[in-house]
C-alpha cells in the first residue's frame, strides 16, 4: 500500500527568513571600513605583507578571513606585499571582502624603521692584567644583550677618556690601574640610528713583583752589617711597575756581635702586590 506525505513549505518560511536575516547582518557587519592612511614600517631590505587588520578600522575578528587586499603602484597591482625599495612612497590599496564583495579603498605610505636600538651594558666589569701588562677588550666583553626591532648592525666601544671614533675593541693597561674607566658601548641598526649606555670598568693588576735577594755574606765583625751598600741591596721586577723595595732584620747576634742577622726584603708593586726573599748575613769574629 502507498503512503504519501504531505510537505507543508509555509512551516520553513520563518527559517529562511531568519537564516538570510542572519546572513545579511553578518554581511553588514563585515563591510570593510578603511582608515585614511595607514603608514608601513619596514626594515633595511625586508619586505612585509599587509594584512587586512592594518589597513581597516576596527572589525570583527571572523570577518577577516573573507578579506583580501591589493595594492597599487601607478595602476600596476603589487599584490599584498611591500618591500624596503618603496621606503618613501604612497600606495593605493583596494581592500575587498570576497563574501559580500564589499570594498574599500585608502592609502598606504612606506616608511622606513624608525626606532632606534636599545644598548644593553654590564654596567660594572672588572678586569685583571696578564703578565704582559695589558689587556684587549672587546664590545662582547661589555654587551649584555642589546637589541633592536629590526637587526643590528654593530656593536662597539670606546673610551671615555678617548674622543676618537668607536672601535670593536679598547686596550688597557698598567697606568689604568686603580680609578675606574669610563666606557661607552654604542649599538647601531642598519638605518643608522643608535643608542648608548656607560660601563664604569676598574682593572686590576694580581701579579707579585719577583724580587732576587742578595747573596748570603759573610763579613767580619768590623764592618757594618747593617750597611746595604756593604751586604747588598734585593732587586725586582713587575710586570707593571715596582714601587719599592724595603727590608726589615732580625738580628740573631751575641753579644759579642759574632751570629747571624737575617734580612727580609719585601718588593711592593703599584698595586700593592708584595714578594719577599730572605738574606743571611754573618758576622764573624777577628782577632
Amino acid at each position: 500500500m502507498e503512503q504519501s506525505y504531505a510537505f507543508n513549505i509555509t512551516k520553513l518560511f520563518p527559517i529562511v527568513i531568519l537564516l538570510f536575516l542572519s546572513t545579511f547582518k553578518l554581511n553588514a557587519q563585515c563591510e570593510p571600513v578603511c582608515k585614511d592612511n595607514t603608514k608601513i614600517y619596514l626594515c633595511y631590505e625586508s619586505t612585509v605583507e599587509v594584512l587586512p587588520e592594518d589597513v581597516l578600522k576596527p572589525i570583527q575578528p571572523e570577518c577577516l578571513k573573507d578579506m583580501v587586499v591589493d595594492i597599487f603602484q601607478n595602476g600596476d597591482s603589487l599584490g599584498n606585499q611591500v618591500s624596503y625599495l618603496l621606503a618613501g612612497q604612497t600606495l593605493d590599496v583596494r581592500l575587498t571582502d570576497t563574501l559580500s564583495h564589499f570594498t574599500c579603498q585608502s592609502t598606504i605610505t612606506i616608511e622606513r624603521d624608525s626606532t632606534p636600538p636599545t644598548a644593553v651594558c654590564d654596567e660594572f666589569t672588572v678586569t685583571t692584567l696578564p703578565l704582559d701588562g695589558y689587556a684587549v677588550l672587546c664590545a662582547d666583553n661589555f654587551d649584555s644583550g642589546s637589541y633592536d626591532n629590526c637587526f643590528l648592525q654593530s656593536i662597539k666601544i670606546r673610551r671615555m677618556d678617548d674622543n676618537s671614533s668607536f672601535k670593536n675593541c679598547i686596550r688597557v693597561s698598567c697606568s689604568d690601574v686603580g680609578a675606574p674607566i669610563m666606557v661607552i658601548l654604542q649599538a647601531t641598526d642598519y638605518e643608522g640610528l643608535t643608542d648608548i649606555c656607560m660601563i664604569e670598568l676598574s682593572v686590576q693588576e694580581k701579579i707579585a713583583p719577583v724580587i732576587n735577594c742578595p747573596d748570603d755574606i759573610d763579613i767580619s765583625c768590623k764592618f757594618d752589617p747593617f750597611d746595604v751598600n756593604v751586604t747588598g741591596i734585593a732587586t725586582a721586577t713587575d710586570n707593571c711597575h715596582v714601587k719599592e723595595i724595603t727590608h726589615t732584620d732580625s738580628d740573631l747576634r751575641n753579644d759579642c756581635g759574632v751570629g747571624v742577622i737575617e734580612r727580609t726584603w719585601m718588593a711592593t708593586d703599584d698595586a700593592g702586590n708584595t714578594s719577599t726573599c730572605v738574606q743571611k748575613i754573618r758576622t764573624i769574629w777577628e782577632r
